[in-house]
């Protein structure tokens, strides 16, 4: 895990993701085969999002069965064509999820990401990619397959920082699930044990206003399917949230686990409310 701002570079993800592709283990034929496919294409593709900051984060041989890949200068119909044999489905937005041998793939065209259709303000491009993400931790992409005498590009969009900082913050707001974008963010920040950054935090506490406990629930088992959060924890997360945003709106805050909030509300003082906040004892 880096700690510092300076360790993470253009250099350390190159490397790091060049170990991950280099992988020859019986458990990534799969991966690699559906790799080869999408290059003997030579399509522009690159590797975004939550795989390169599981690379980033914990290492090279980490384990990830999710890849999520954007290629230019192809439509869906042709992937869906040549990905025949391994389509699960068609995706919401205009991509394909690929099965293979324990391995999944999201992949779909550079000009279908939703954030260029609906904001007219970003050209489609790859440099451009990185600026769509909901979140600063995935704001990134690397190129697949790097051209003979030339690095691997890179491009990312305040990740590097959010990897020194261990700060996961609000990147492109516009969002058309929002139930599913607080859920997201909630358990990315508690399995990466990463801090909610103010603006992050004023997003939630901004969608719960329109959206309820039961709609956090329903998201997460669908995205999910099991239960990072239990709807007391989300309950209690919130509330956390409302009191510490009011007292320190520009500090990052901690997502504790159950455990650990059930702890201390078991041991605080019997004059505190279960926030942690003063009564007013008469």
């Amino acid at each position: 895990m880096a700690t510092r701002r300076e360790e993470i570079s253009t250099s350390v993800v190159r490397r790091r993701f060049e170990k991950y592709i280099e992988r020859d283990e019986p458990d990534v034929v799969a991966r690699t085969e559906i790799i080869r496919q999408i290059l003997s294409h030579g399509w522009d593709a690159y590797v975004f999002g939550g795989t390169i900051r599981d690379i980033v984060v914990r290492g090279s041989d980490v384990r990830n069965r999710d890849v999520d890949v954007v290629v230019a200068g192809v439509e869906t119909d042709e992937l869906e064509r040549l990905f025949r044999p391994h389509v699960l489905r068609r995706t919401r937005f205009g991509g394909l999820v690929l099965y293979r041998d324990g391995w999944q793939f999201d992949i779909w065209p550079l000009h279908e990401t939703w954030a260029f259709r609906t904001a007219g303000s970003l050209d489609a491009s790859f440099q451009h990619l990185p600026r769509t993400t909901f979140l600063n931790v995935e704001a990134i992409v690397v190129e697949l397959g790097a051209k003979p005498g030339f690095p691997r590009r890179v491009f990312e969009h305040g990740f590097f920082r959010s990897i020194s900082d261990r700060v996961v913050e609000l990147n492109f707001p516009e969002n058309p699930y929002p139930s599913l974008s607080v859920v997201r963010a909630l358990t990315i920040a508690r399995q990466l044990g990463f801090h909610l950054g103010p603006r992050i935090v004023q997003y939630i506490l901004d969608r719960m206003r329109h959206i309820g406990i039961p709609d956090l629930l329903a998201a997460q088992h669908s995205h999910y399917g099991y239960q990072h959060f239990s709807a007391n924890d989300f309950e209690s997360i919130v509330a956390t949230m409302r009191i510490r945003h009011m007292h320190a709106p520009d500090q990052p805050m901690h997502v504790p686990s159950w455990q650990q909030q059930s702890f201390l509300w078991a041991t605080q003082d019997p004059h505190e409310d279960r926030l942690g906040y003063r009564r007013n004892v008469k």
